[in-house]
């Protein structure tokens, strides 16, 4: 992310006035143009520290709500295997967080003949962003023309480049560690079905994190934990680890509509 901006206490104070009251009590007073266009300057300043200001708590509640990402996928090289989160798995956990909040992620993107360059964007719903900087990710040539294909390899270069410019802009770091603080976390292994009663492989940790994270951003209303619980139970299940791979995504469908209001 770019450098820290600290808010001054004038800034603060600029930021609680009325520059539209302040324009029509001087347009009822009669004041000159030159008065009204000062005004109309503060106006846009007023909006600047305010949208700053907005920014800043938003991604603050951001990072104290955003859940943990967690590597579930393996690269591997001629000579040793690595896990990862991809830019979806990363997309997943943060934006259902994000949304509510007013945040919005885009990347401005730059190709070179052997590189690819992104410069990730997070911009609030008041106007104002800030940006990881240009992260630049070489273009793996081609061995004996063997691998990937040329338009390939620049997707796999672009992809990198936006995945680490977002993890840099959000201050977010995937991680190997289990999931353990308790919050919205699977029961501890000896108290879950290995295999659900409907049969099939379960999810993951990070698609039940993935699933807490939409249940908590969904619109108008975040899910309680008696209706999350009662979403479950539809489904025959007592906890969220139980829920299989082949019916996650359509739980988590009825997730994105929002919890059912009681008529």
């Amino acid at each position: 992310m770019t450098d820290a901006v600290v808010v001054s206490p004038n800034e603060s104070r600029l930021a609680r006035v009325d520059p539209q009251a302040l324009i029509a009590q001087a347009i009822t007073a009669g004041a000159g143009i030159d008065t009204v266009e000062r005004l109309v300057a503060l106006a846009k300043d007023v909006r600047e520290v305010q949208a700053r200001e907005a920014w800043y708590a938003a991604i603050a509640e951001f990072q104290r709500l955003c859940p943990p990402i967690f590597k579930e996928r393996t690269g591997k090289t001629a000579s040793y295997s690595y896990k990862y989160a991809s830019i979806d798995d990363v997309l997943a956990v943060v934006q259902p967080v994000m949304g509510p909040l007013g945040l919005s992620v885009s990347w401005k993107l730059r190709f070179q003949p052997d590189a690819a360059g992104a410069n990730c964007r997070i911009s609030h719903a008041l106007g104002h962003f800030e940006e990881s900087g240009e992260v630049v990710i070489p273009i793996e040539k081609s061995v004996d023309g063997k691998g990937a294909t040329p338009a390939q390899r620049v997707g796999i270069a672009m992809t990198y480049a936006q995945r680490y410019a977002l993890k840099a802009a959000a201050g977010v770091t995937p991680t190997d560690a289990e999931d353990t603080d308790g919050a919205g976390a699977a029961p501890p292994a000896a108290d879950r079905r290995d295999a659900p009663a409907n049969g099939g492989e379960v999810i993951s940790e990070g698609q039940a994190r993935r699933f807490y994270a939409i249940a908590r951003g969904s619109k108008p209303a975040a899910w309680s934990d008696e209706q999350i619980t009662k979403l479950l139970n539809e489904h025959s299940h007592d906890h969220v680890k139980e829920i299989t791979t082949g019916e996650y995504e359509a739980i988590v469908d009825i997730l994105k509509r929002g919890p059912k209001v009681a008529a």
